[in-house]
């Protein structure tokens, strides 16, 4: 089992808290975060996924290509 880390801002306390926590407690987590990105809901409202939109969803995009590299190595 290992955790993905969604709805991630770097400004907030709670994911802040979160990162201090997974490292204290020694759970396994990935090193890719999700954010919380307002692209998410609109690909999900067009029916595509981030990598269809272009440079409109790069930065979406390019976290789950992340975070698929990095479950690859689970397998």
């Amino acid at each position: 089992v290992v955790l993905v880390i969604n709805q991630f801002e770097t400004r907030t306390r709670l994911s802040q808290l979160m990162e201090r926590a997974l490292a204290e407690l020694e759970l396994p987590a990935t090193h890719a975060f999700i954010k919380r990105r307002a692209i998410y809901r609109y690909s999900l409202l067009e029916g595509r996924t981030v990598h269809d939109l272009g440079s409109r969803g790069k930065a979406a995009s390019e976290e789950i290509h992340q975070l698929i590299e990095e479950m690859e190595k689970y397998l």
